[in-house]
């Protein structure tokens, strides 16, 4: 494993990228633009979050986001041809791990910060345009073998739609420091990389508070065209 982190639950969201095999984008590829700031948007309304114009989604998977909450907040751009949703109950960290964006929700839950990292990185074991299969295969080994001591545990993999694109939806349980996790990860194959996008909260409060939070961010994302 090329990179060597001290895991701490700000820091579990952006699993993928400590994975063997996996580089972050700028190992391989031009620094990215620095990230803009947050340009204020206007909530419709009704009070639902605002979003760039959607691509339009794949008619065979569902949405990776069928339970998105309706949250207001500011469209951030943290790389070109990007956008996601920073929710007025969220807020931005300076990321200190080479992330592309890092959002943490203003009022933990149960204790724990729950918190959402966006990134791209390359796995050189995987092949361009690899499979969904072969992504959920490869990533539950990586992640099963990365986190032993911590624990983790697959508990689900889909085939979803994200942004227009195939990804795969990868839920897990872990333990950090005795505090029972559960974590979400977004992976979208474009190019020669993969866009990571994944949460990590409270078990025990996931799926009835994280979730909803979680698939309203994922639904505001944007990705550069192909």
């Amino acid at each position: 494993m090329r990179h060597k982190r001290r895991f701490a639950v700000a820091a579990l969201a952006g699993l993928v990228v400590v994975l063997g095999g996996c580089k972050r984008e700028a190992e391989t590829a031009p620094t990215p633009a620095p990230a803009t700031q947050p340009e204020p948007t206007t909530a419709p309304p009704t009070g639902t979050a605002p979003t760039a114009p959607a691509a339009p989604e794949s008619t065979a998977l569902p949405p990776a986001a069928g339970n998105a909450a309706k949250l207001s907040g500011v469209l951030l751009t943290p790389k070109a041809g990007v956008q996601i949703l920073l929710p007025d109950n969220w807020e931005q960290k300076e990321p200190d791990d080479g992330s592309l964006a890092i959002l943490v929700r203003r009022e933990p839950i149960g204790g724990v910060n729950v918190t959402v990292t966006f990134d791209y990185t390359v796995c050189s074991s995987l092949a361009p345009n690899a499979s969904i299969e072969s992504l959920r295969d490869e990533f539950s080994r990586q992640f099963t073998e990365t986190l032993a001591e911590r624990n983790y545990k697959t508990l689900e993999t889909k085939p979803v739609s994200i942004a227009g694109h195939a990804a795969l939806a990868m839920t897990g349980d872990l333990d950090e420091h005795g505090t029972p996790l559960r974590t979400k990860q977004l992976i979208i194959q474009q190019a020669k990389g993969f866009w990571c996008l994944g949460v990590v909260g409270p078990r025990d409060a996931f799926d009835k508070q994280v979730v909803s939070e979680f698939d309203a961010i994922a639904a505001s994302l944007q990705l550069p065209p192909d």
